[in-house]
């Protein structure tokens, strides 16, 4: 008998055809769990993450981080809106469009340092591109008014229809003292682009100065408008009203109290509000230090670390002749905010009024020499206190009877406070 053999299919062609079955299924579960990973990728880092101790913190896109930062920003919540336009910029750097917006917004949280540091990011990313100049020029126009000039017109040879450039103009040649400049400049900005809240409150910058204050109030309440949820705007505002030009404290304490009960703002810009009602309730003709008191304890309920408003309780201390207490509460101020001028001057003024000559000499010659290193003129209120201070020290202690008071260098002249900043 004989046995044919068909070597079209053989034992080892079998294996071989088994073995691709098994290939091709296990390529196909393959393909199956990276896609099941790429669509769930947040969940796998986050379990990936908690496996390894960290916390599990889904990865946004750069333009999620900034829809995130654009809508804090419209919400008024300046420090959350920071946080995700840095995010965003930490992905992307050379992106000028984030690197504007989280300048704009460190802007709103008057840290204007940084928002020029931003904006020279914003440069170097595109030379071309107005935003960066115009950004710089906003950041320096109340600290170095010159340059903000320099950069406002090089933003102004890019683009001559950018209304922020002439913002920047407007408050950087009031600060200079080129009124008809700053006001043509405002007018410019507003009409290039009017519903720019930003406009409208550089435009008031040259109003204020030049004594137009009704229309001052009717361009803040137009920026208050176009935007009710930015505290800037609301800021200025009730400022104005409360100011000696105005005197309307009552008008001020209504638009502070709309704030901190219907806007969300951040924890800095929300104890800011309660600290300046506790100011206006202390400064009125008829003072409410009760009152004033509440509201300063609301802000460092907020905002514990916050030396201004121990700054206010002690000076209201110092009111009422509660110098021993006023010592106490402008030391702990120093403490959280060593900057803060009158921490220095009325716990001088305190020390003089409780006999103590030598602690009277030393914090008010201390308060002296910061208040020209901040480049605060002499006729400023409170280095004229300082001033008194120090030469009823030297009238009436017997240990510095005959002593020359010190004297410093005259401080350069220093452009208006900007006015959100009272």
């Amino acid at each position: 008998m004989i046995v044919r053999r068909d070597y079209r299919y053989t034992f080892y062609q079998r294996r071989r055809a088994a073995r691709i079955r098994y290939l091709l299924v296990f390529a196909i579960l393959m393909v199956a769990g990276m896609a099941a990973v790429l669509l769930n990728l947040s969940a796998v880092q986050g379990i990936a993450a908690q496996a390894f101790g960290y916390d599990a913190v889904p990865t946004l896109y750069p333009a999620q981080y900034a829809m995130l930062g654009a809508e804090s920003y419209q919400r008024g919540n300046m420090s959350e809106a920071a946080k995700q336009f840095e995010r965003a910029v930490q992905l992307q750097p050379n992106n000028v469009s984030y690197l504007y917006e989280y300048g704009k917004t460190l802007m709103e949280m008057n840290e204007t340092e940084r928002a020029a540091q931003v904006a020279d990011l914003a440069i170097a990313a595109d030379p071309r591109d107005v935003r960066g100049y115009a950004l710089k020029a906003n950041a320096l126009a109340y600290s170095d008014p010159t340059n903000a000039l320099i950069f406002a017109l090089q933003g102004q040879e890019l683009d001559r229809n950018f209304a922020p450039v002439y913002s920047a103009l407007a408050v950087a040649n009031t600060n200079i003292f080129r009124y008809s400049a700053a006001l043509e400049a405002g007018e410019t900005a507003i009409t290039l682009d009017p519903n720019d809240a930003n406009s409208h409150r550089a435009y008031a910058v040259p109003l204020l100065l030049t004594g137009r204050t009704e229309e001052v109030i009717e361009q803040l309440e137009m920026a208050t408008s176009i935007n009710p949820n930015l505290p800037g705007p609301w800021f200025e505002l009730a400022g104005q009203y409360k100011s000696a030009r105005i005197n309307n404290p009552r008008r001020a304490l209504a638009i502070y109290d709309f704030m901190v009960t219907s806007l969300t703002m951040s924890v800095d810009d929300t104890a800011k509000a309660y600290l300046r009602i506790c100011e206006t309730y202390a400064a009125a003709e008829e003072a409410d230090f009760v009152a004033a008191t509440t509201n300063c304890e609301r802000a460092l309920d907020i905002k514990p670390d916050y030396g201004a408003v121990y700054g206010q309780l002690g000076q209201m201390q110092y009111a009422r002749r509660n110098y021993e207490s006023a010592i106490e509460t402008f030391q702990t101020c120093v403490g959280f905010d060593a900057e803060e001028l009158r921490c220095y001057a009325y716990r001088g003024l305190a020390h003089y009024f409780m006999g103590q000559c030598d602690d009277a000499w030393r914090v008010l010659n201390e308060a002296k020499n910061l208040g020209t290193g901040q480049g605060l003129p002499a006729e400023n209120g409170v280095m004229v206190q300082i001033d008194i201070g120090i030469g009823n020290v030297i009238e009436k202690c017997p240990d510095y009877r005959g002593v020359i008071a010190p004297t410093t260098v005259p401080p350069t002249a220093i452009p208006p406070t900007p006015i959100g900043g009272l």
